[in-house]
């Protein structure tokens, strides 16, 4: 019975693991859309993206939230101190422990990749707020360069005397 237990838990997080993947995937997608929005200054593209990237988030957190109690059940069952798939593949082996090592392979894939599109994605931002400064900061010249050119006119006739009189 503990065996059936076992591997019915084993194949929870394999499907629990699958379905990060694919909502990893989505990210990454979301991710490459992102950086695109920021070049073009997509101003509703990124605020989607945005949107659809925290709603990922909150599904992935979902997933992991749900895996927690099994992943302590594996490790109380194999004796585990901490849960490590590489482990559990030598002790348990069927094919929920294989899709289980694979899922997490291409997360160990997936995950770099993300955080390579965002770390650019941030260089991107930057240097869309520096060419914004230096855009504003002409503008703001170019209104002083026009003010030096048109000065207040001088008062002419009554206007020169003395008003205090």
């Amino acid at each position: 019975m503990k065996v059936k237990h076992l591997n019915n838990n084993v194949d929870f997080l394999a499907d629990n693991y699958e379905k990060q993947v694919a909502l990893y995937t989505e990210m990454l997608k979301q991710a490459e859309v992102m950086i695109e929005a920021i070049k073009e200054g997509s101003e509703e593209k990124m605020k989607g993206t945005f949107a659809r990237r925290q709603e990922l988030m909150k599904e992935i957190d979902r997933i992991n939230s749900d895996s927690k109690a099994v992943i302590d059940d594996v490790c109380e069952t194999l004796h585990f101190k901490e849960f490590k798939v590489s482990k559990l593949v030598k002790v348990v082996h069927t094919p929920g422990s294989e899709r289980l090592f694979a899922a997490i392979g291409k997360l160990s894939e997936i995950l770099p990749e993300i955080q390579k599109i965002d770390t650019e994605m941030e260089r991107t931002a930057y240097e869309q707020i520096i060419k914004l400064k230096a855009d504003m900061k002409l503008i703001r010249n170019s209104k002083n360069v026009r003010n030096a050119y048109y000065q207040a006119e001088q008062p002419t006739g009554p206007e020169l005397l003395d008003k205090k009189k």
